[in-house]
């Protein structure tokens, strides 16, 4: 694919991290970029080319699945654990990534790792924080990701280095994913694999800063959840 962010760039500040929302002439949108990607794992499916999660034996998948019912609350997902393709995440370690708009207006998108059920350790614009939450419920699309080469022990591991950061702050300067005192959300994720492991998920298609969508597209992790087609 192209590369995201060209000559000219504007960085998204905030929740969510970094965001190319101007691009070259002749590149993709990231809009365009992420329904790319999107197809791209609806194929990868039916072909029968995506694998369950560490242990599983199954990968579900139900057709057509559509958000549940809402009297005006705040949901915009599913409101089930049962995606379009598999189930929810509720594994220590799992990635999570979204393509959500920041603010419904910046095509962007953010990451974050599972803790515990119901619970993440995500870079907002307040920093790191664990947060409650299901991301089915309130995220228009969510996908699950598992780094390869990793047992199930070790990506624990990876949530527990993930929440030893809490606390820390909100990292502006999406280039510099060496510095360990701030982060934002990708590099958050990165940065427990790589620490932990030398497992690099960087795909360098922004050079070294880190967009939340390469963490699905690395050869390094594999797709087992995906929320809605």
């Amino acid at each position: 694919m192209k590369r995201l962010i060209g000559s000219i760039v504007v960085m998204a500040l905030g929740f969510l991290g970094p965001a190319a929302v101007a691009h070259a002439d002749g590149q993709d949108t990231e809009e365009e970029a992420w329904a790319r990607l999107n197809e791209q794992i609806n194929a990868d499916f039916e072909a029968g080319r995506l694998t369950p999660d560490k242990g599983e034996t199954e990968l579900a998948h139900e057709d057509g699945i559509q958000p549940a019912s809402s009297s005006g609350g705040s949901n915009q997902g599913t409101g089930t654990p049962k995606g379009y393709i598999g189930y929810y995440p509720q594994r220590r370690g799992v990635i999570l990534v979204t393509d959500d708009k920041f603010g419904g207006i910046i095509p962007t998108g953010h990451a974050g790792i599972v803790y515990r059920p119901g619970v993440t350790v995500e870079a907002i614009n307040d920093g790191v924080v664990r947060l409650n939450t299901y991301w089915y419920n309130d995220k228009k699309q969510a996908y699950g990701v598992t780094v390869r080469g990793t047992s199930t022990a070790q990506d624990a591991k990876a949530a527990d280095w993930a929440n030893a950061q809490v606390g820390k702050p909100y990292n502006l300067a999406f280039f510099n994913v060496d510095q360990r005192d701030r982060f934002y959300c990708a590099q958050l994720v990165w940065a427990a694999f790589k620490d932990l492991y030398g497992i690099d998920l960087n795909t360098e298609e922004n050079g070294k800063a880190i967009h939340p969508m390469e963490l699905v597209k690395t050869p390094n992790t594999k797709l087992v959840y995906k929320m809605r087609p």
